[in-house]
C-alpha cells in the first residue's frame, strides 16, 4: 500500500486525488492500493512524533521528517524540531512554494519539471479542479456573494466540506477526483 496524508479541505482532496492519479501514471499504482488519512492542523504538537505509515506523501500539510513526498503551499509548514531531524531540500520528491494559491496548482507545477509527460495529462484532465483549488484555497472569489451564490460542482464540493468532516466522504470525493468523475458525485444522494 502507499499511504497518502492530506489536509481535510478542498485543497488537499484536490491534491490527493491528483496526486494519486499520478502514482498510477507514473508508477502503475492503483487507487485501490493507497490509503487515505486527512489531518488537521489539531495534531500540530505532535505532528513530528506522528507515525507515518510508508511509502507515503504529505500533501497540501505541514513538513514531516520522515514523508517521502511532501509538497505544501502555506507559509509556515516547518517545525525547527522537523528541519532539525530532517532538512527540508527541494527534489524531485519534494516542493515547498507559497507563492502558489494551492496545493494543487504546486504538484502539477513541480511534477513538469520532473515528470513532465504525467504532469501534461494531469494539467489537461484537471484544469477546471486546478482553477478552483486556487479560487477556493486562494479566497480569489469574484465577490463575497460568489461564496455562496456560485453553483459550480466545485463550490457545491467546498460546501459540503465546511459541514462533514468523514473520512468515507473525503475518500468518496478523492476517488471522483481521482477517476475525473466529479459529476457522478454531484448527481449522487450526497447533493440531493
Amino acid at each position: 500500500n502507499f499511504y497518502i496524508y492530506h489536509h481535510n479541505d478542498f485543497d488537499g482532496l484536490s491534491s490527493a486525488g491528483l496526486f494519486s492519479k499520478f502514482l498510477n501514471l507514473k508508477f502503475n499504482i492503483e487507487f485501490e492500493e493507497i490509503k487515505f488519512k486527512s489531518v488537521d492542523y489539531n495534531l500540530k504538537s505532535k505532528w513530528i512524533e506522528y507515525n507515518l505509515k510508508k511509502p507515503c506523501a504529505v500533501l497540501d500539510f505541514l513538513y514531516h521528517p520522515n514523508c517521502e513526498w511532501w509538497f505544501d503551499h502555506h507559509i509556515h509548514p516547518f517545525q525547527y524540531q522537523a528541519l532539525m531531524l530532517s532538512p527540508y531540500e527541494v527534489s524531485e520528491k519534494k516542493r515547498w512554494s507559497p507563492k502558489h494559491l494551492s496545493c494543487a496548482s504546486l504538484i502539477i507545477t513541480h511534477l513538469y519539471r520532473y515528470f513532465r509527460k504525467q504532469s501534461l495529462i494531469l494539467k489537461n484532465n484537471y484544469s477546471e479542479l486546478i482553477k478552483w483549488a486556487n479560487i477556493i484555497d486562494g479566497a480569489r472569489y469574484a465577490s463575497p456573494n460568489e461564496v455562496f451564490e456560485n453553483k459550480s460542482d466545485y463550490m457545491n464540493i467546498n460546501r459540503t466540506l465546511e459541514v462533514s468532516s468523514d473520512e468515507d466522504y473525503y475518500n468518496q470525493v478523492i476517488e471522483s477526483i481521482n477517476y475525473n468523475k466529479i459529476q457522478t458525485l454531484i448527481k449522487s444522494h450526497i447533493f440531493q
